[in-house]
């Protein structure tokens, strides 16, 4: 018995050496790969931020056309934390429609009268503070996006959205940290509707 765990920490040992170089060759080139894709990002996060509007707007439709996801989600985020009102249009609508659900957070609106606080209040507690919309219908060439029961348009900075009963209506805007936010106004309700886009 003895032999045996003898022969078993022996070759044990004798595998252990015989990996370690390959596993050693392939830590290096996983590490070189990281650093290479670290340097691609870097250009690529310069070129987003180059003075010339053109040279930003082509790297960024270069980077969405991409499967690299990583990469794409760099675009967007830069995109549309951008001081360029065309890039943080465009990576709006680009984010939005590579999502296939939207869930907005509805809280009362402070500025509302007291009898719409009430009836929004009742609201918020039969929908629990959400209004979820899934995205089945895109239209990357107008902005439009449909679900079942509302139609919606993203337009520079903003998006509308109108409720098929009529009444409801949603209109948001880009913020500066990235969501979106507005008013969700029916005839009884007015709830403040904010939308975290990562």
């Amino acid at each position: 018995m003895q032999k045996i765990r003898n022969l078993l920490v022996v070759g044990s040992l004798l595998l252990a050496g015989t990996m370690s170089p390959v596993l050693a060759q392939s830590a290096a080139e996983v590490i070189e790969r990281a650093r290479a894709e670290a340097r691609q990002f870097n250009e690529y996060k310069a070129a987003l931020e180059d003075p010339d509007q053109s040279v930003r707007l082509a790297v960024f439709e270069a980077m969405l056309a991409q499967q690299n996801a990583p990469l794409r989600m760099m675009a967007i985020q830069t995109g549309i934390t951008s001081t360029d009102a065309i890039m943080r249009s465009r990576a709006l609508q680009a984010q939005i429609m590579g999502m296939e659900q939207l869930h907005l957070k509805l809280a009362i609106n402070p500025e509302a009268s007291t009898k719409v606080q009430e009836a929004t209040r009742n609201f918020l507690e039969r929908t629990a503070g959400v209004a979820t919309f899934r995205i089945q219908n895109k239209d990357q060439s107008t902005g439009v996006f449909q679900g079942s029961g509302y139609t919606a348009q993203i337009s520079n900075l903003q998006v509308q959205f109108t409720i098929y009963n009529a009444t409801d209506r949603i209109n948001m805007s880009l913020q500066d940290d990235g969501s979106l936010k507005g008013l969700y106004t029916s005839k009884d309700v007015n709830a403040v509707a904010t939308l975290q886009l990562f």
